[in-house]
């Protein structure tokens, strides 16, 4: 009889660890408190962007950001009544903002984001339904000095193997995204990446995964665990117990809280990210558009628009807030030549963040067969397929074909107070 696995969290990243314990031979359940990605991965822009691993904690990013982030319409956001909670994490954060932390965590997300795109062809071939663009990556700027300084960021994938960026000058930038307003003066262009709607990624992997056989139970919310000694026996769950030889907790913003009740402190916050989704217009955008100097995305899809970013840290929470809403929009309009309408889907989701900038991939500490995927911050979907694949081969083979040390679920045990 084959290992049952439960996997807590129907988001990307839950459904991908789901996939490929199934593809290593276990019998798998998927159990999440709502329908399959319909958590934070619903309003995603979706960029499947390898070349964007650096993490975000970076030199010189509070002194750049400490005028502007208690104004609620900009690209990152504090609110005051958080900051009480938020002391230590946002302390570790601001330790991890120097070069030497920075290119480690590049060079560890580079590695373990090698297999991306390979891995989506690959769901494609499996028979995924999903909606993918493959026209690349625009970073656009309206300050040349900007646009330089993007570029030579950068250029640090190179020293990995990666496809360098590539500078577009304005007047080629005209031909070949005629969408941008005159008042960008130029992009980094990252050519091979691309973008998929993630609601329809979501429901192509679940009904996938239905049909080699994994169960998965929405709207179900998990209570606790059974231990025995140093193993999970059992989920338990508002629907019942279900017995399990391996748990994975993959539950976005809410795994701290899983992880808690096996003894072990994971330093989660939630990094709230807004997105406008305008169905049904096409803007003839023809790439991912990244807008540079307001850190928001543009993604168009089959039949809808959407603009999305921002980082709020205001708790554990889905308040929308209306100014951030608007500061989406105005950022849009400063860069794309047609307006967009006046009234738009807002949403806003919680996104897993740690204070280093990386994920904890792997084994909970003292638990022999629990394990978590996590604190993939803004890069839960195109992380979601390599990070599915290394845990399934981390809880089956004892070990994966990348180095998953620097993403260890322990290295926050006995540090500061969450």
């Amino acid at each position: 009889m084959a290992a049952r696995a439960v996997v807590v969290g129907a988001g990307i990243v839950g459904l991908m660890a789901a996939y490929h314990l199934r593809r290593q031979g276990l019998d798998v359940t998927v159990i999440d408190r709502a329908d399959p990605g319909m958590g934070c991965s619903s309003g995603n822009a979706g960029f499947i962007c390898p070349s964007l691993s650096a993490p975000l904690p970076a030199p010189g990013l509070i002194g750049r950001s400490l005028r502007s982030m208690l104004s609620r319409e900009s690209p990152l956001y504090i609110a005051p009544s958080a900051l009480p909670l938020l002391s230590g994490w946002l302390f570790t954060f601001w330790r991890r903002c120097n070069a030497a932390d920075n290119e480690a965590g590049l060079a560890a997300m580079l590695a373990l984001n090698r297999r991306t795109i390979e891995l989506y062809d690959s769901l494609a071939e499996d028979g995924v339904a999903f909606e993918m663009h493959r026209r690349g990556l625009l970073f656009c700027f309206l300050d040349a000095r900007a646009l330089q300084a993007e570029y030579e960021e950068l250029r640090r994938i190179a020293r990995y193997d990666y496809a360098p960026p590539e500078l577009r000058a304005k007047g080629e930038l005209a031909a070949e995204e005629p969408a941008l307003s005159d008042a960008v003066v130029g992009a980094v262009a990252l050519p091979r990446e691309r973008h998929v709607e993630p609601v329809s990624l979501a429901k192509g992997v679940a009904e996938r995964l239905r049909s080699l056989g994994v169960e998965i139970v929405p709207r179900t919310t998990v209570l606790g665990f059974e231990r025995n000694q140093g193993s999970v026996r059992a989920v338990l769950t508002t629907e019942g117990r279900v017995a399990v030889d391996l748990v994975a907790i993959a539950a976005g913003a809410l795994s701290g809280r899983l992880t808690g009740e096996l003894g072990v402190r994971l330093p989660l916050q939630a990094g709230k990210g807004y997105s406008v989704t305008y169905p049904g217009l096409d803007a003839g955008i023809r790439h991912a558009l990244y807008l540079g100097e307001t850190k928001t995305v543009v993604s168009q899809y089959d039949g809808a628009l959407r603009v999305a970013g921002t980082m709020e840290f205001s708790g554990l929470n889905q308040r929308l807030s209306p100014a951030r809403v608007r500061g989406l929009r105005a950022a849009a309009r400063r860069y794309l030549r047609d307006p967009l309408p006046e009234e738009g889907q807002a949403w806003v989701g919680r996104r897993p963040m740690l204070p280093d900038g990386l994920p904890a991939i792997g084994r909970l500490p003292g638990l022999e067969n629990a394990f978590v995927s996590t604190g993939h911050a803004t890069n839960g979907v195109f992380m979601a397929p390599a990070s599915g694949l290394a845990l399934a081969q981390l809880s089956v083979r004892g070990a994966a074909d990348v180095d998953l040390a620097p993403f260890d679920p322990g290295r926050f045990q006995g540090r500061q107070r969450s």
